[in-house]
């Protein structure tokens, strides 16, 4: 009686490592064109997000921090979604389309990068994320509105 082992054996070494690496050629290609194809957020400075605002009136402006926050000083025309809210996902679906651009800001652009992410995994493809967040729009002398 052969074991398990033996009749797994097809004889010919060879022609079953060829057969394996090309699968597995074929499986890494399509997980690079797969990354590929997302769409990464970009970080840009508070001068290019400044000339978004005023050159892309389509431009969705998202505000990730607390309410307090954003009662402080806000962007002109920012939405507030909470980045941490259980429900962020699912108000960032209903609430801002995946075929505009979407700025994204905090205080200082941690949660901001966070919140890109999952945007970015939910299948929006046109973020940009606020380095230094609202702190660094103020000390640059952007308005905000309260």
């Amino acid at each position: 009686m052969r074991n398990f082992a033996q009749s797994a054996r097809c004889g010919n070494c060879t022609a079953c490592h060829i057969s394996i690496m090309k699968t597995l050629t074929t499986f890494m290609t399509l997980l690079v064109v797969s990354c590929a194809s997302v769409a990464s957020p970009r970080t840009i400075s508070v001068d290019t997000a400044a000339k978004l605002v005023a050159e892309q009136p389509e431009l969705q402006i998202l505000d990730v921090r607390r309410p307090d926050e954003f009662m402080a000083g806000h962007l002109k025309g920012a939405t507030l979604l909470t980045w941490g809210d259980a429900d962020f996902e699912k108000q960032a679906l209903n609430e801002i389309s995946k075929d505009k651009p979407v700025l994204v800001y905090c205080r200082s652009g941690r949660r901001s990068t966070a919140a890109t992410e999952a945007l970015a995994g939910l299948g929006f493809t046109k973020l940009h994320n606020l380095e230094g967040g609202i702190t660094a729009w103020q000390a640059a002398g952007k308005p905000v509105v309260k």
